[in-house]
């Protein structure tokens, strides 16, 4: 007669039954890894390879969901500075190894720390020595110059329009354009790799105190050792990632700091997932 505990289905299987048929299809690992207490209970048995495939999938889709928000917060803060410039200050060309103003509208702008400071004056019309702030970035006729605490970099107008372009109208189209061109693919191409490659560390890290503590405190009177211990909390870790994405995307933060509660909930999980297992049979 088949019991309750042997059924493939129950919370409370015996561990090592269910490695003979198999691990669920990738696409229930895919969609419940970061919800089901029974994958992560019985990730051991899998193997760990069994886990990272669909975590890393969980990180890369979360980089892109992530990285297209902030990718589109950026682009209307750039809009909005292109606007701002188009109302304050005239255009900027960059012909013949040159910076002149299409008109005598300067754009000098400073913080209200007055730290830093963005100057467009090819005339100087603004003398350098009135300059005082920490940081500044200063557009003149024949050159860039960037000025920061502990040095200045100086670029010429001929370098700039190496990059640039020989003949370039610098104005609130050109801003907007650039922003789509390049801006746009930029942060959505390093924040989707940031959040991946951050992501994929800590929750190894965590995994690795975590799966100590899961060891110490219950797994080694359920015949664990270290590496299935970590492997559960690796398991688990989907969980934080999922919840990790859903905070940022809904602006709400975390309630504390993410090494703080990532790793006290893992463990949390990780308790949970090895209350259903069983201590191996004792030896006759």
């Amino acid at each position: 007669r088949t019991s309750l505990m042997d059924s493939p289905e129950s919370p409370y299987q015996v561990p090592g039954t269910q490695a003979a048929e198999g691990p669920p299809s990738f696409f229930v690992r895919l969609v419940a890894l970061p919800f089901w207490p029974r994958l992560w209970r019985e990730s051991p048995e899998y193997g760990v390879g069994t886990v990272l495939l669909p975590l890393l999938v969980w990180l890369a889709v979360g980089g892109v969901l992530l990285s297209l928000r902030t990718a589109d917060e950026v682009r209307k803060s750039a809009y909005r500075a292109a606007d701002y410039y188009e109302e304050n200050a005239d255009p900027l060309l960059l012909e013949n190894g040159r910076f002149t103003l299409q008109g005598e509208r300067i754009l000098r702008l400073e913080d209200d720390d007055h730290r830093s400071t963005l100057l467009i004056d090819p005339e100087e019309t603004v003398p350098d020595d009135e300059l005082e702030t920490e940081q500044s970035f200063v557009v003149r006729a024949d050159r860039v110059e960037l000025k920061q605490p502990m040095q200045t970099r100086v670029y010429t107008a001929k370098e700039v329009a190496s990059l640039l372009g020989q003949r370039v109208l610098i104005d609130g189209d050109w801003i907007r354009h650039k922003t789509d061109e390049w801006l746009y693919p930029l942060v959505v191409a390093g924040v989707s790799i940031g959040f991946a490659v951050s992501g994929l560390v800590s929750c190894t890290v965590y995994a690795l105190a975590v799966g100590l503590v899961l060891m110490l405190f219950r797994g080694q009177w359920l015949g664990l050792g270290y590496a299935q211990c970590f492997t559960i909390a690796l398991a688990t870790s989907a969980f934080t990632v999922a919840a990790d994405l859903a905070l940022k995307l809904t602006g709400a933060g975390e309630p504390v700091k993410g090494i703080v509660l990532w790793p006290l909930v893992m463990t949390g999980l990780g308790m949970l997932a090895l209350l259903g297992r069983k201590p191996p049979p004792a030896e006759a």
